[in-house]
């Protein structure tokens, strides 16, 4: 996608830029290069060379990578003229739209499900960009005006010190839209342009997905069955950041979940309330930690307990102990793959015989972005398909993601004899499953779900 600067943005007349779907493309002395899709538009032509004295020359463009370009770097800014004509009417023409201007950047992230909106100033300018699916799209650019007013704006809206600017600040507030309650939690940091700003979205009405809906393989999904009828026992996610490991969590508490049972989390932050259950958000300027946290639910008479992650030495032995001692544990590592978990584990401290007894099992996963159905082609006589973008994806190629998972359900494996190793056990159940990961991401290409781009990265990312 061609790179516009807001100074010739805003050359064109908005007017034009709706009414014509054209985007200006490069400036010269003498010149202006339009890209445009529609072939009758001579008098837009000599209207313009009018207005700018400049040549107009026409480009014409994909229909698709225009109406891109128009949505980055004029949707804004025609909410802002239908802002200012309301303001006219009512006599405040002077003043700046900016709380209409926040709203705005929070409430289109909001419909387009977003997990983080990220605002980074840059040389004479302002981008606002999306986390869609694991990637960051480029959703706005505004012009360098506003920068400082839409920091300060949020500032205040996250109790932060407007006026501080040097060092990262964070802060958090509630959203309501259209029926929807978002969680923002707001991070700021100093850059060569001013400040960042980020924000993680947290739908609290989302919904919990049950585990036959995250896409687990039949094979896994068994696996993850089978733990969950124990009552005692850790069971452990793995993966890395962004790899769904709190989604499974979620998922995996929605199974449990029943009247007669107390299930109790300690969390940072809770992400989705789940009615029923007990949710603890850590607080570290309070003192509340994941060791602290988990050793006060202890004293709460839990049947299941979820902690967020195990970070340090005192939560790892916190949560075996809690799991000898008849409760189920759930959480998470950030390793590569299941066993390097009882790696992991060891290095805090753990040693292995305790691990026997109190691990049920470790699910690795990770996320690959599932092509869109709406717009993927064959690639050219072969069965596998590449991502093209549409609309519908925001002209990213693909919509959603699918997991693909290791399950390792240790009492089965321990059938072969509990004086195994670690190592022999990771054996015994290759030698069963195979590499289920990779027939996971094998199966995925194969069906057209996934590109090779995708494929190819996973390997390269392991």
């Amino acid at each position: 996608m061609v790179i516009i600067t807001q100074n010739l943005a805003s050359k064109i007349p908005l007017k034009y830029v709706l009414e014509y779907r054209i985007i200006p493309l490069e400036e010269e002395d003498k010149s202006i290069k339009i890209g445009a899709y529609q072939k009758d538009i001579v008098a837009l032509k000599e209207s313009l060379e009018f207005i700018l004295d400049k040549k107009i020359q026409l480009i014409f463009m994909e229909e698709d990578t225009i109406e891109r370009m128009i949505k980055i770097y004029y949707e804004h800014r025609e909410f802002l003229a239908a802002i200012k004509k309301d303001l006219h009417e009512r006599q405040e023409s002077d003043k700046l739209p900016i709380a209409e201007l926040c709203g705005y950047i929070i409430e289109k992230g909001i419909k387009g499900g977003v997990s983080d909106i990220h605002i980074e100033p840059k040389k004479g300018e302002l981008l606002i960009k999306h986390r869609i699916n694991g990637s960051l799209i480029l959703v706005n650019v505004l012009e360098e005006t506003y920068t400082d007013w839409i920091l300060r704006r949020f500032k205040a809206l996250a109790n932060m010190n407007i006026a501080e600017r040097r060092v990262p600040q964070d802060g958090k507030l509630l959203y309501s839209y259209e029926n929807i309650t978002v969680n923002i939690r707001l991070g700021t940091m100093p850059v060569i342009y001013g400040e960042k700003l980020v924000m993680r979205l947290l739908f609290s009405q989302e919904k919990v997905k049950g585990l036959d809906k995250l896409s687990f393989q039949r094979e896994q999904l068994n696996s993850i069955v089978n733990m969950l009828r124990h009552k005692n026992g850790i069971i452990l996610i793995t993966g890395p950041t962004g790899s769904g490991k709190t989604t499974t969590l979620y998922s995996i508490i929605e199974e449990l979940k029943r009247d007669d049972i107390n299930i109790c989390t300690v969390e940072d932050p809770v992400e989705i309330v789940i009615e029923g259950i007990n949710q603890t958000n850590i607080n570290n300027k309070a003192g509340i930690t994941f060791s602290l946290g988990l050793r006060s639910l202890l004293r709460q008479d839990p049947d299941v307990i979820m902690v967020g992650e195990i970070r340090d030495e005192e939560t790892a032995s916190t949560a075996v102990r809690a799991a000898l001692t008849g409760h189920l544990v759930l959480s998470t590592l950030h390793t590569n793959t299941a066993f390097s978990a009882i790696s992991r584990l060891e290095d805090m401290g753990i040693r292995e015989y305790l691990l026997k007894d109190a691990v049920l099992g470790i699910i690795s996963q990770r996320l690959v972005k599932k092509l869109c159905v709406k717009c993927k082609v064959k690639k050219g006589n072969m069965d596998t398909y590449e991502a093209v973008g549409c609309e519908c994806c925001n002209y990213t190629g693909y919509k959603g993601r699918l997991i693909i998972s290791e399950a390792v359900y240790l009492p089965e494996l321990f059938s072969y004899g509990e004086s195994l190793s670690f190592n022999n056990i990771k054996n015994k159940h290759r030698e069963k499953y195979g590499e289920q990961m990779d027939e996971d991401l094998n199966r995925l290409f194969k069906d057209g779900l996934i590109d090779e781009i995708e494929y190819k990265k996973y390997y390269f990312e392991t």
